[in-house]
């Protein structure tokens, strides 16, 4: 019997111990640690806010909602919340009190955001209230204004989907013609540069080579010649100048004859330096494009308006 009472005993203990530590825990969730004093916030909606709400002070918390009184008028109902809040912590009179939603899922807080001022508010003050967002409130408005946004975000996917369809066939096909005509120019490049052709086109830029080789010995020996002709000219001056009848007419003659030489010397001169030149840049053309000389067309005549 006495066994049975020790063990009803520790079982009591226990029990208290319990109960206890969970006063303990409770009045740590609500704030209540000691002893409150009483604040006021006016509010003109208080949804979601009731009796045992939590009370922080930037998220820590120092207390809890006592009661919610409705002061109505004529033309609205604002709404007295009354706090219990710790005796020992200050509240600087410039605070703002407001309902917040800590997550979408938490119950909503009321929560006083810490003011500037040194002066603070004495136990039974009301501290100005500020109205938040409703979250649900506002997510609800920005559903109703993204949906014409994803309407019509969805509109112009549809609108591209269709050009793309509609144009890409065509880039498709001209993308293939085009690689079919690069083909076919590429095999007939080959075959010109492929077999006897090549031999031709070689032969052609070697014959183009002696003739520029030519035509440049040739023109500094007309280069020679004129010069040769200048001093006939000169000594057939000095042979006029003796007035020796015959001599002096036929040396005339000759020197009327040798100054027309003389004047076409300098246009034949000028001439094959440029046929040199025009064939130096035929060949130049040739080397870069060997089927300009198969596929080439002739040019146009200057001279026909």
């Amino acid at each position: 019997m006495k066994h049975e009472n020790v063990n009803y005993l520790v079982v009591g203990s226990f029990v208290l111990g319990m109960l206890a530590l969970l006063l303990v825990v409770l009045y740590q969730i609500t704030g209540r640690t000691g002893q409150t004093a009483p604040y006021f916030v006016s509010l003109p909606n208080v949804s979601g806010i009731k009796s045992g709400t939590t009370v922080t002070y930037s998220g820590f918390v120092i207390g809890e909602v006592e009661r919610i009184l409705a002061d109505r008028s004529d033309d609205s109902t604002t709404y007295k919340i009354e706090l219990a809040i710790r005796a020992d912590w200050r509240i600087p009179d410039d605070s703002i009190a407001r309902i917040v939603r800590p997550g979408i899922l938490t119950e909503p807080q009321l929560d006083i955001l810490e003011g500037k001022s040194g002066n603070y508010l004495a136990p039974g003050a009301t501290i100005e209230g500020e109205t938040g967002g409703n979250l649900m409130a506002g997510l609800s408005k920005l559903a109703d204004e993204l949906h014409p946004l994803i309407a019509n975000l969805g509109s112009l996917v549809t609108d591209v989907d269709n050009v793309v369809d509609e144009a890409l066939p065509p880039i498709a096909d001209n993308a293939t013609a085009l690689l079919v005509d690069l083909r076919a120019t590429a095999a007939q490049l080959r075959g010109i540069v492929e077999g006897r052709n090549r031999d031709r086109i070689d032969a052609i830029l070697g014959n183009a080579d002696v003739t520029m080789r030519n035509l440049a010995e040739l023109s500094t020996e007309l280069e020679g010649a004129g010069a040769q002709l200048k001093t006939v000219l000169n000594e057939s001056g000095d042979l006029l100048s003796d007035d020796q009848g015959d001599l002096r007419q036929s040396v005339a003659q000759l020197r009327n004859t040798l100054e027309s030489v003389a004047q076409s010397i300098d246009s034949i001169v000028y001439n094959l330096d440029t046929a040199s030149r025009n064939m130096n840049e035929f060949s130049r053309q040739i080397r870069d494009n060997p089927g300009a000389l198969l596929s080439g067309k002739p040019p146009a005549d200057k001279g026909v308006q």
